[in-house]
C-alpha cells in the first residue's frame, strides 16, 4: 500500500499538470504549479510582464508593479487546465495603498482531485498564500517583495491517510520606468472627449525595465522522507517594455521577457542549495523567451498578441514548445474584462478561451 501511495505522490506533486520547465528542472523542483501564469491580459501577451506589470496580477509577475496602484483593486482568474477533465487553477488577489506602501494579498490554488490507478479517490491540491509590499523609490523606480506560504496536500486514500508539505518562499521585484521618454510618440487631441480619456490608465513613457526573483529561499517541500526535500521553482526574470505610441486614439505597447529557472540537481542526485543554484543552473542556457504586444483603441478597447516559448524543454519529438497567444479586453481603469485564447499548459495543453475580471475603487 505504501509503495503505491508514494507513486501517486510523486506523480501529482510533479509537473504533470503544469507548464514545462527545462528538462533538469523537471526532476528537481516541487510545487511547479507556481509556474502556471494567471491573468488573461498577461497570457494574451505571451506572459511577457516583468517590466509591464501594472495591475493586481503584478502580485504574480513582479511585486514592484503594484507600487503604482494608489487605489484599491481586486480581481479573479480561474481556468481548468485540462478542459472538462478538470484540475482548476484559481488566482484571487487584491491591493490597497497604505502609509507604508501598497500592500497586496493573493491566493493561488490548483485543485488536483482525481482517481488513481490503484482505486483511490485522490483529494489533493497545491496552493500558495502571498503577502506583498511595494514602494516607489522616486518617480521612476519601484521596489517590491512578497512572502509566500506554499502548501501541498494529497489525501483520500482508502485507509484514510494523507500526505502534506509546507514551505516558505520570497519574491523580489524591481521596476525602472520612464527611461528615454522621448522615444514614445505621444500626442493629445484637444477635441477628444474627456470622458474617454478618463477611462485610460496612466502609462510610462519611453522604456521600462523589470527584474524579478520568484519563489526563492532555502525551504522546500517534503512529502515522505524528511531527508529528501525538493526546492521550489526559483526563477529569475528580466523584462523590457516599450511604450511606442501613446495618443488619444491609439496606443501601442511592446514587451520582451527572458526567464531562467535557478534550480539544479548535482550528479549524486541531491538538489543544490538555492544560492548555489544561481551559479550551477546555467548549463542549458536560458529557459523561456516571451514576446507581447498590446494595441489600445480610444482608451477603452485593447487587442493583444504574444509568443511564449520554452527554449530548453524538449518533448518526445525532440523539439521545443511554444504558443502563439492572443486576446482582447475592455480596459477602463475602474473595471476591466480581459479574455485570452491560449494553451494551458504552454505548448502541450488544451487551447481555449479564458477570462478574468478586476475592479478598482
Amino acid at each position: 500500500m505504501f509503495s503505491h501511495k508514494l507513486a501517486v505522490v510523486l506523480v501529482l506533486s510533479g509537473v504533470a499538470f503544469t507548464q514545462p520547465l527545462q528538462a533538469q528542472s523537471l526532476n528537481t523542483a516541487a510545487a511547479t504549479f507556481l509556474n502556471i501564469t494567471p491573468g488573461s491580459r498577461p497570457n494574451a501577451m505571451g506572459s511577457a510582464q516583468t517590466a509591464l506589470a501594472e495591475d493586481l496580477f503584478a502580485l504574480y509577475y513582479n511585486p514592484a508593479g503594484i507600487a503604482d496602484l494608489q487605489r484599491g483593486s481586486a480581481g479573479f482568474f480561474r481556468h481548468n487546465l485540462w478542459g472538462k477533465a478538470g484540475f482548476p487553477l484559481t488566482f484571487v488577489g487584491g491591493v490597497l495603498a497604505t502609509k507604508v506602501g501598497v500592500v497586496g494579498v493573493a491566493f493561488n490554488n490548483l485543485n488536483l482531485d482525481s482517481s488513481s490507478p490503484f482505486g483511490d479517490t485522490i483529494n489533493s491540491y497545491e496552493r500558495a498564500f502571498q503577502l506583498s509590499l511595494a514602494r516607489k523609490m522616486g518617480s521612476n523606480v519601484a521596489l517590491g517583495g512578497s512572502l509566500k506560504l506554499v502548501r501541498s496536500k494529497l489525501g483520500g486514500f482508502q485507509d484514510g491517510s494523507d500526505f502534506s508539505a509546507n514551505a516558505i518562499a520570497v519574491d523580489f521585484g524591481l521596476l525602472v520606468r520612464n527611461v528615454l521618454p522621448h522615444l514614445t510618440w505621444s500626442r493629445r487631441n484637444d477635441s477628444f472627449p474627456q470622458r474617454f480619456r478618463e477611462f485610460g490608465r496612466k502609462r510610462f513613457q519611453g522604456l521600462a525595465f523589470g527584474l524579478a526573483l520568484l519563489n526563492s529561499g532555502p525551504d522546500g517541500l517534503t512529502f515522505v522522507d524528511n531527508r529528501q526535500k525538493d526546492p521550489l521553482p526559483q526563477r529569475l526574470k528580466l523584462g523590457i517594455a516599450f511604450n511606442a505610441v501613446d495618443t488619444d486614439e491609439v496606443g501601442l505597447l511592446l514587451a520582451l521577457d527572458i526567464d531562467k529557472f535557478l534550480v539544479h540537481r548535482s550528479a549524486n542526485g541531491e538538489p543544490d542549495g538555492f544560492v548555489k543554484s544561481w551559479f550551477t543552473s546555467w548549463g542549458n542556457g536560458l529557459d523561456d523567451f516571451r514576446l507581447g504586444a498590446e494595441i489600445e483603441i480610444y482608451h477603452v478597447f485593447a487587442f493583444r498578441f504574444g509568443r511564449d516559448a520554452s527554449l530548453n524543454f524538449r518533448s518526445d519529438t525532440g523539439t521545443g514548445v511554444h504558443d502563439w497567444t492572443y486576446g482582447f479586453g475592455i480596459v477602463p481603469e475602474w473595471a476591466r474584462l480581459n479574455i485570452v485564447r491560449r494553451k494551458f499548459p504552454t505548448g502541450v495543453g488544451i487551447e481555449k478561451w479564458v477570462a478574468d475580471f478586476s475592479l478598482t475603487y
